[in-house]
């Protein structure tokens, strides 16, 4: 996510593969400025010596000079980092939603008379449904919000690949028009053009019709994305998985995974509806429901705000 600029061609001598061996600071910035240097300087040098040499000897390319400065990178600011401690926003601000359907959750947070995400926020947004991958959550939605990155997964306790059913009615959709709601994404509506695939086919919601797709780790995937509390990182995280919350919550309250405790808030559509009342599936997500937010906090140590999203 944060590269060096596209812009930079660089050409490599290896006489300066040892740059990037050069000891670093905790910024990774005052070492590697005065090692840069000094490197710079001997290079500088040598490529002096080799066109006076090439002058006398009548090969001379002016051209080769331009190239051998390429290759020192001379527009490279010697404090600036590595590529390894490429500097981040900070704070970095992220909101990620684990449901998206069509983007409407995080249109409604855009709009928001409360503020809502201004530019600078990065917004993640998970849809495994090829649908609304299709026809809602596609390049355009993209180019319009150059601040959403578009994830086509549906977030679980692990990696693996598993069957995505179908609501029931929306099998054989082929145009937007045929949702409900005749497939307009309103952020002020309760509903979703799309009803609640889900990963759980016991779930009252879907039919027979499903489709493979791939489940990522979201534990891990959160780690990874580097958030850090002593960087005043801000997170805001939704939960919109048909029934699937309850091993993706447990996975995050294990030990290993801090990430969870940086939310300032979580908002969590709970789906014990989905099974028939009083059956074991129906109770299971109604008592985690009931002891989630005292977990959450013990794990924590503080007050997290915990609700539901509409």
């Amino acid at each position: 996510m944060f590269s060096s600029s596209k812009n930079e061609k660089r050409v490599s001598l290896s006489i300066l593969n040892s740059r990037n061996r050069t000891s670093t600071t905790t910024d990774g910035s005052e070492s590697h400025g005065r090692t840069y240097w000094k490197e710079a300087f001997i290079v500088l040098l040598v490529i002096m010596v080799v066109n006076v040499l090439q002058l006398f000897n009548g090969v001379y390319d002016p051209s080769t000079m331009l190239i051998q400065l390429a290759a020192m990178n001379i527009n490279e600011s010697p404090t600036r980092a590595t590529k390894d401690h490429q500097p981040k926003k900070n704070p970095r601000k992220v909101f990620v939603d684990l449901g998206a359907n069509c983007g409407n959750s995080f249109l409604k947070l855009l709009n928001s008379e409360r503020g809502g995400l201004s530019s600078d926020w990065e917004a993640y947004l998970w849809e495994p449904n090829p649908q609304l991958l299709r026809f809602f959550l596609n390049g355009n939605f993209v180019k319009t919000y150059p601040q959403v990155t578009i994830i086509p997964r549906a977030a679980g306790a692990r990696d693996e690949t598993l069957q995505l059913y179908y609501t029931k009615g929306q099998e054989l959709v082929s145009d937007k028009s045929q949702f409900a709601d005749k497939g307009v994404c309103d952020p002020k509506s309760f509903r979703n053009p799309s009803g609640g695939t889900s990963l759980l086919k016991e779930s009252n919601a879907v039919g027979t019709a499903s489709v493979k797709v791939p489940v990522v780790d979201f534990a891990k995937w959160l780690k990874n994305l580097g958030l850090q509390k002593e960087n005043g990182d801000r997170l805001l995280l939704k939960i919109d998985v048909e029934g699937a919350e309850l091993e993706l919550l447990d996975r995050l309250l294990l030990d290993e995974f801090d990430d969870i405790c940086l939310a300032e808030k979580i908002s969590i559509e709970w789906h014990a509806a989905l099974f028939p009342q009083g059956s074991p599936l129906f109770s299971k997500h109604e008592n985690y429901k009931k002891s989630f937010k005292a977990r959450l906090d013990k794990k924590c140590q503080r007050d997290i705000s915990v609700g539901g999203w509409h």
